[in-house]
């Protein structure tokens, strides 16, 4: 007597097409978040523009400041040529505490 098995043959393309199939599904899940992510790129970039020039406005008003209170004499950054007024890193830190930037 001979045995009938109820198992059907396996295709030798099943392999293949669940490759094909998991290709599709990742392409489509890469449509999908490609948009949100790009724009969330560029709302970050513009974040951290407008943080800069928040710190630089900060950073003129320290310098102004600083004028009014003639602590920075109007010689040290009114002559031309060589001499030039430095930025100290005690004023950057300065711009820190106070305002609580992010930036190193």
């Amino acid at each position: 007597m001979c045995k009938k098995t109820f198992f059907r043959k396996k295709s030798p393309y099943l392999l293949l097409e669940v490759m094909i199939a998991i290709m599709l599904i990742g392409m489509s899940i890469h449509i999908l978040f490609d948009n949100p992510l790009r724009i969330l790129r560029k709302e970050l970039s513009s974040l951290e523009k407008l943080e800069l020039k928040r710190m630089a406005d900060l950073s003129f008003a320290i310098v102004k400041e600083n004028l009014y209170a003639n602590t920075i004499q109007w010689d040290d950054i009114t002559h031309d040529g060589d001499h030039k007024f430095s930025w100290e890193n005690d004023n950057v830190e300065k711009v820190k505490e106070k305002f609580n930037t992010p930036y190193e």
